[in-house]
């Protein structure tokens, strides 16, 4: 991408002094001759002299030297602006005439919107989803009887999984691919479920609470289980099916590696199960 250069200018004298001085606080050079002010005081001294002054061959040589040295000054002066002047308008062109800096430039922007409207649809998505949940806290809603499970691999079935909650009550799954919602008939059901699979996650892991979604194994098939705050009545297509798939196995993946800095489940006990 195309750097814009910056110039520094350092100021020798203060704005006071070089409007006394009529010149210029960095280069020191008079703004009206465009000499520096030793050379410029020289000349407005000769110009002052008077016409029937003698003249030595000292005055004549220091004459011939200052405006040998003024015409230098200028002759850098001049290159000098105009090579700048130069500078200045390839850095306007390159400007104006990059095609490719603007389709940057707005590449870069649209990509930083989509960003943005990617995470919204992730969030619209998930809304719902407690993938963050537990099964410490029982709700206060009475209502509720429904507990999320996610994590789901394919290996494990939906009758599988009604056959395991069955026990505790009649049930209703309402799977959507790698995550389901298991619906008791009754609140007391739910809470029974609720907290056996509670337990028997304290258990395994020898922790006397846990604030995350609790592991339960299902025939050696791992899943995560939850209280749900609501079951959304929602169909799903499937490119959002994959997407939340996607979460939710990184979920899976960072609640593991939770368990095991905290010294959780060994695979002897999952085996057990």
């Amino acid at each position: 991408m195309y750097e814009m250069k910056i110039r520094i200018f350092i100021f020798i004298i203060c704005l006071t002094c070089a409007r006394a001085k009529n010149c210029c606080q960095s280069c020191m050079l008079d703004l009206t001759f465009g000499v520096d002010l030793q050379t410029r005081d020289k000349l407005l001294k000769l110009a002052r002299l008077d016409d029937t002054s003698t003249t030595t061959t000292s005055n004549i040589n220091n004459e011939c030297d200052i405006v040998t040295n003024a015409k230098n000054i200028t002759s850098r002066l001049y290159n000098s602006r105009q090579l700048n002047n130069k500078f200045q308008n390839e850095e306007i062109k390159h400007l104006v005439d990059n095609g490719k800096l603007k389709e940057d430039l707005q590449s870069n922007l649209e990509k930083i919107i989509n960003v943005d409207d990617e995470k919204k649809k992730i969030l619209t998505l998930l809304k719902g989803l407690p993938l963050n949940g537990n099964l410490k806290y029982t709700p206060s809603d009475k209502s509720i009887k429904t507990l999320f499970i996610f994590g789901i691999p394919k290996s494990l079935s939906v009758p599988e999984i009604k056959d395991y909650f069955s026990k505790f009550g009649d049930v209703i799954i309402h799977s959507r691919n790698s995550f389901a919602f298991v619906e008791f008939t009754s609140r007391a059901n739910a809470e029974k479920a609720a907290t056996s699979v509670y337990k028997q996650h304290l258990n395994v892991n020898n922790k006397n609470s846990y604030n995350s979604p609790c592991l339960l194994i299902i025939n050696r098939n791992p899943i995560r289980v939850a209280w749900s705050t609501s079951y959304p009545p929602r169909n799903y297509l499937e490119t959002e099916l994959i997407q939340i798939g996607k979460i939710i196995n990184k979920q899976m993946i960072k609640l593991s590696k939770m368990d095991k800095r905290n010294g959780s489940i060994t695979k002897s006990k999952i085996a057990k199960k």
